[in-house]
């Protein structure tokens, strides 16, 4: 059984349905890690920011992924001079 990762940028306008529609669909592939990244306008020459999600829709999102069988879910944020990733619930432990 070799893991398999897929990673969905969100940011560029898709709604919540579309997004846990096409991770049920990523999933029924057997994709089992998943990372979900929040697109950063790294210049104004690129395609602007429609929608910068929430902390909160990010968990629903987390648990709708798991609840369908991904073993591992994580955010990322990138731009192009400094990516990082982090999970959500460090986040919020550290509150």
């Amino acid at each position: 059984n070799i893991p398999t990762k897929t990673g969905i940028m969100v940011g560029l306008g898709e709604t919540m349905d579309a997004l846990k529609s096409t991770i049920e669909d990523v999933r029924q592939q057997d994709a089992n890690l998943l990372t979900i990244g929040q697109y950063l306008q790294p210049t104004k020459k690129h395609l602007p920011i429609k929608k910068f999600w929430h902390p909160d829709e990010f968990l629903e999102i987390k648990d709708f992924a798991l609840e369908v069988g991904f073993e591992h879910v994580e955010l990322v944020l990138r731009n192009l001079l400094k990516p990082f990733s982090f999970d959500l619930a460090d986040v919020y432990s550290a509150q």
